[in-house]
């Protein structure tokens, strides 16, 4: 496969986590439904490009890159949007509000979910 593909897949990928990102932002879902989307959607583009003979270092870092897009996306929107009690939001709990629902089959076994 060539690069300008895997690079199609990424960026199609990453629109797709945008357009999720905005969902959830427009129709307030619960961070347990929007986050397993967006690692449903990196985990499409795994194995997409792994049917297709790209190499298992490279899948990875595409899915990794992917999760870090949504990711990144979901911390700036906890930043911005935060209001509890008027403190001042926390980058760490955004973190680990994301990771809580960031199950894929790599780390199924700890959390009993596969996606």
């Amino acid at each position: 496969m060539n690069k300008d593909i895997i690079v199609t897949v990424r960026e199609f990928a990453e629109q797709m986590v945008e357009l999720e990102h905005k969902y959830f932002i427009k129709n307030t879902i619960d961070n347990r439904e929007h986050v397993p989307q967006i690692i449903l959607i990196a985990e499409a583009a795994n194995i997409y490009l792994s049917k297709n003979d790209v190499s298992t270092i490279c899948c990875k870092e595409i899915r990794e890159g992917i999760i870090d897009y949504g990711r990144n996306l979901f911390i700036k929107e906890w930043m911005e949007t935060y209001n509890l009690d008027d403190e001042d939001p926390v980058e760490e709990d955004a973190i680990d509000e994301f990771n809580k629902y960031a199950v894929t089959r790599h780390n199924k076994k700890k959390r009993g979910r596969i996606y």
